[in-house]
């Protein structure tokens, strides 16, 4: 990545956070180098709009911004992926061609979702009470920082977790966390409710 002439955080961002998007843009390009090869300001576009969105993701000049970026990038994903210029897939009018339309809309879609996965997930993070969580302790994980809202809606940067590495325990008993969840209770298992999850399937046989 074009690391010299890049802000440290958009190459962190993209390289830990924003990883997941990564991957999208490789597995629709088909080219494992593809987000390397892409213009420094497409780069910092994604990461702009994603750190917009830590403070709303309801703002008109952030909802142009998305359907800028996924477009922008569809388009380059798809036109790596046939193997022609990005001119190429477009007829005299300006056009999609008929084979291309139908794909374009699907990567842009996947892009639109993959991108604004961190925004949703940050607002509602900022918007669960943390005394109302459960603490864990754990020996190894891969942080990113995070701006949230406190209560008194001041912003503050924290650390979250982009991956578990090692053994993680809840009250003196090794739990199995995950990164994310569509809830809070379903974040971490203990060795106990796997216990009692065999248990009921061997009953059940």
């Amino acid at each position: 990545m074009k690391a010299k002439k890049m802000n440290k955080w958009v190459q962190f961002w993209w390289n830990i956070e924003g990883r997941d998007v990564r991957d999208l843009l490789s597995e629709l390009s088909g080219d494992n180098d593809f987000v390397e090869k892409m213009p420094t300001t497409d780069l910092v576009n994604v990461y702009n709009f994603a750190k917009a969105c830590e403070v709303t993701i309801e703002g008109d000049s952030e909802s142009f911004l998305l359907k800028e970026i996924c477009g922008e990038l569809a388009e380059k994903a798809l036109a790596s992926k046939h193997g022609v210029s990005p001119d190429d897939l477009f007829d005299g009018n300006g056009n999609f061609y008929e084979q291309y339309q139908d794909e374009f809309n699907r990567f842009y879609d996947l892009l639109e979702d993959r991108i604004t996965f961190h925004a949703f997930n940050n607002k509602l993070f900022r918007n669960k009470s943390l005394e109302e969580t459960p603490t864990i302790y754990t020996t190894g994980a891969f942080l990113f920082p995070v701006r949230i809202k406190d209560e008194d809606g001041a912003d503050v940067w924290m650390w979250a977790v982009s991956q578990f590495k090692d053994e993680t325990f809840l009250d003196g008993v090794t739990c199995e966390p995950v990164e994310k969840a569509d809830s809070c209770e379903d974040l971490l298992q203990t060795e106990n409710e796997d216990d009692d999850d065999q248990s009921s399937k061997k009953s059940s046989l």
